[in-house]
């Protein structure tokens, strides 16, 4: 190979490189600006987790997907929700929620079908498209276990909440979603936690209680993956708590 070919192969590899790059660009738009779109909603305490964060009992599953196999194995895991539809089809104050539990796994087939290649950031796509699936559907059930373990009912229909909360959460783990257990008491100012709830305030005249969760109505969680650095990551997915504040109430 003289030099005149060389020259002309390394023209067309550097052409077919910037043909991928555009290719990319006019799919996903700059890289930084999404990813950045994204972590400002879901990165919620610094990376990596924080040595507060206990390890849960089973083996953290990284979400790391880089080719078709990798796809099918996370999709089935996602979309089988047997756990929790076996459950409740066993329970007589279940069936109710059947429906909505197969909703929500039917609906993660769009988050799949967005993937038509693979290169660095599909990872990040499919857990992005899952958290907020998770979050607009099945948070909403976990909240509503908290307040029915919690609220003016039979001790027969808490202990269904209760049991229903916990098929929730072991589905959760299936696909890598861990809970980050938190205590009624604590200072929402200690260990990153403001940045972990959503909050609602309730006014107290004890200065000894200002800062510290009442009532916690859905713990928050996270989920690992391998980003497009090829670097372990993280999205804090919120929970939801009552603190005290200081009453500002003036006296009339």
């Amino acid at each position: 190979m003289n030099g005149l070919d060389f020259l002309q192969q390394l023209i067309q590899a550097v052409q077919r490189l910037l043909q991928r790059l555009i290719g990319r660009y006019k799919r996903y738009g700059s890289t930084s600006k999404r990813t950045l779109e994204r972590r400002s909603k879901y990165h919620k305490i610094p990376s990596p987790i924080p040595p507060s964060m206990p390890k849960p009992s089973v083996k953290e599953y990284v979400i790391n997907i880089r080719n078709e196999h990798d796809l099918n194995n996370y999709k089935e895991k996602v979309q089988n929700v047997s756990v929790i539809t076996d459950f409740l089809r066993s329970n007589d104050f279940g069936e109710q929620y059947v429906k909505y539990i197969e909703k929500y796994a039917e609906r993660t087939e769009k988050v799949f079908q967005k993937i038509k290649e693979f290169d660095e950031e599909t990872t990040d796509i499919i857990v992005t498209g899952i958290v907020k699936l998770v979050e607009n559907n099945l948070f909403s059930y976990l909240k509503g276990c908290y307040l029915g373990m919690n609220g003016n009912n039979s001790e027969e229909r808490k202990e269904f909440y209760r049991k229903f909360a916990d098929v929730m959460e072991q589905y959760l783990q299936s696909i890598g979603i861990y809970e980050k257990r938190t205590n009624v008491g604590v200072s929402i100012r200690e260990n990153n936690l403001i940045d972990m709830f959503k909050l609602i305030t309730k006014p107290t005249d004890d200065e000894r209680l200002i800062n510290k969760i009442d009532e916690i109505e859905l713990q928050p969680h996270y989920i690992k993956f391998i980003n497009e650095d090829e670097e372990e990551d993280f999205y804090c997915l919120e929970g939801l708590c009552i603190v005290f504040v200081k009453n500002e109430q003036k006296e009339n």
